[in-house]
């Protein structure tokens, strides 16, 4: 590779790197907004769901009362009036967002064509 060469993949790459860097800037901060959205959105309809799951199985529970003996009817009545449905089975895990990723563009903030670029490569030797 010559030096020609050699500038035009870095002057490339450079581009590419701080184009990388800015969309991921730009995009990061709207995809926290959604995904905030997203979980709200989610956690209403979360505790919607608990809500019926809860409501049918005491249905199922009180259906249940009409096929027992009418001196132990009373007994399963109360028993599903009273019955604890569990619905930890039905709870989302909402991630938290993870750390900001380093995009360093340090390695090409002199690059070929610039001022200081040229006087380190070339004109200081």
């Amino acid at each position: 590779m010559d030096q020609n060469q050699y500038e035009v993949a870095f002057c490339s790459y450079r581009s590419r790197l701080t184009d990388s860097c800015s969309s991921y800037n730009t995009c990061r901060p709207a995809e926290i907004e959604t995904q905030e959205k997203v979980h709200a959105d989610v956690k209403v309809v979360e505790v919607g769901r608990k809500a019926e799951y809860t409501a049918a199985m005491r249905i199922i529970c009180l259906a249940g009362v009409f096929n027992v003996s009418a001196e132990k009817q009373p007994h399963a009545l109360t028993k599903c009036t009273n019955m604890e449905v569990l619905t930890t089975k039905l709870d989302i895990v909402y991630h938290e967002v993870p750390p900001a990723a380093d995009c360093d563009e340090g390695a090409v903030a002199k690059y070929p064509c610039i001022l200081e670029w040229l006087t380190e490569r070339y004109m200081s030797k």
